[in-house]
């Protein structure tokens, strides 16, 4: 932990003993080079299940490395509740979301790459109740998204692309980091350096 330079408030508010995270019949798993993230129809959750804004990764330690690089515009933790949905978000997952945080502020954080632009898109729409379908095929991205079909170059496959093509607004804010394409990558670089 102090390695990576979370704090011991931190560690208490997402209960970090041993670096494992229960998603109920999955469990995430980080140790020094090793991250196993779980694929599953579960979900990992942290924080305050009553919290206004919702924080959606695709692991514990990414939400965790999240919010040691925003805890400074978030005092109170307690206003934030953080849900890994693991590597493949699955339609039972978004469900619970919906049914379990209706009327909630979402921000999606998935990564600063091809496949966290995707994840965006394809989470964002699901949550609307109405989940895009998602094909890549020779460097473009085709969506289908009601009754109609957009193509994206990668460096444009993001959720604010989706919402300007289909001229639509989610409501849904994303977050990426600036250096690296996920925060824990991040996070990690910059306990070495």
């Amino acid at each position: 932990m102090e390695r990576l330079r979370i704090s011991p408030e931190i560690q208490a508010f997402f209960h970090i003993a041993d670096f494992r995270f229960d998603y109920g019949t999955e469990t995430e798993i980080f140790q020094e080079g090793l991250h196993l993230v779980p694929t599953t129809t579960n979900a990992w959750l942290a924080g305050n299940q009553y919290a206004p804004e919702v924080i959606i990764t695709h692991s514990a330690m990414e939400a965790i490395a999240w919010y040691v690089h925003h805890s400074h515009r978030y005092r109170d933790p307690y206003n934030l509740a953080f849900v890994s949905l693991g590597n493949l978000p699955c339609e039972e997952q978004i469900s619970w979301l919906r049914r379990n945080f209706a009327r909630r502020k979402f921000t999606l954080v998935f990564g600063n790459q091809l496949l966290g632009g995707l994840t965006d898109i394809w989470v964002a729409s699901a949550l609307k109740g109405k989940p895009a379908l998602l094909r890549w095929q020779k460097e473009k991205t085709g969506v289908s998204f009601m009754g109609r079909y957009q193509e994206f170059l990668e460096t444009q496959s993001s959720l604010h692309a989706f919402e300007t093509a289909f001229n639509i607004r989610t409501g849904i804010r994303t977050s990426k980091p600036t250096r690296h394409s996920t925060y824990l990558a991040q996070l990690i670089h910059d306990a070495e350096h």
